[in-house]
């Protein structure tokens, strides 16, 4: 019996948080996105958005009853009018990324987390910089990692710039490098699309951090209802299974 109470329970909260919002005051909400994509949270094709966080606002969405409009800007304008609260929300964002812009924003609960890492072979157990000295490392063009910035030189590690990491995964498997600097999601989804890029993997980890929604201040009466719909997600592990459906997985 105490079983099916609480599963009683639990339905009636899941359809108060998906029909209440239908009948309160919605709205439409203005997202950033930046050009050219950043796979696999944001991508483009012939017109069509997919990817993480589209998934996210899709279901966002659903539970309360607002709308999202996906604006592609290039960073510095995206960032430029988010400031002037032309921008209602940044997806995927750490307050520390955000500390020196005019207007920080608010922030809802974390929703996931950004890990960045050293891809390649897994040759030798790496600890530090150190040990990957006379290396050659790619690394996106004006992308920085605190804890390589003062090993880079020629007689260290060598530094590789491209535009992307699409781009630098090539050279790596053309063994033109011998590392990548790449977020893990990203590493994980450009080996769920291309199984040459599966025998690499995380050597060592160059920094982490949460990630929330970045809200205009304008917003911040709709910065609790955001924050009870992500905790639904993510107690449900709606989150997670939206991120599996873009990562590779031994086990899939």
């Amino acid at each position: 019996m105490h079983f099916i109470f609480n599963n009683i329970k639990h339905y009636y909260v899941c359809f108060l948080l998906l029909v209440l919002p239908l009948f309160a005051h919605t709205k439409t909400f203005d997202v950033l996105l930046y050009n050219d994509g950043n796979p696999p949270y944001s991508m483009f094709n012939s017109g069509q958005k997919s990817g993480i966080f589209i998934d996210i606002f899709k279901r966002l969405s659903e539970l309360t009853g607002h709308k999202f409009n996906f604006r592609q800007l290039p960073v510095a304008r995206g960032l430029r009018e988010f400031d002037m609260g032309n921008i209602d929300i940044e997806p995927g964002i750490n307050i520390s990324w955000r500390k020196s812009r005019a207007e920080v924003g608010l922030y809802t609960i974390a929703y996931a987390s950004s890990t960045e890492v050293l891809f390649g072979k897994k040759i030798k157990k790496i600890g530090s910089a150190t040990d990957i000295y006379h290396s050659m490392v790619g690394i996106v063009r004006g992308y920085k990692y605190a804890v390589l910035e003062n090993h880079f030189s020629k007689d260290k590690i060598i530094k590789i710039e491209n535009r992307s990491e699409k781009e630098l995964l090539k050279q790596l498997v053309r063994n033109h490098i011998d590392y990548v600097c790449i977020g893990y999601i990203t590493a994980k989804y450009y080996q769920l699309q291309n199984p040459q890029y599966r025998i690499f993997e995380n050597v060592f980890e160059l920094g982490n951090a949460d990630v929330s929604m970045r809200l205009h201040p304008k917003n911040e009466k709709y910065l609790s209802e955001f924050n009870k719909a992500l905790a639904f997600m993510i107690k449900n592990k709606e989150i997670d299974a939206i991120y599996q459906k873009y990562t590779f997985s031994k086990l899939k």
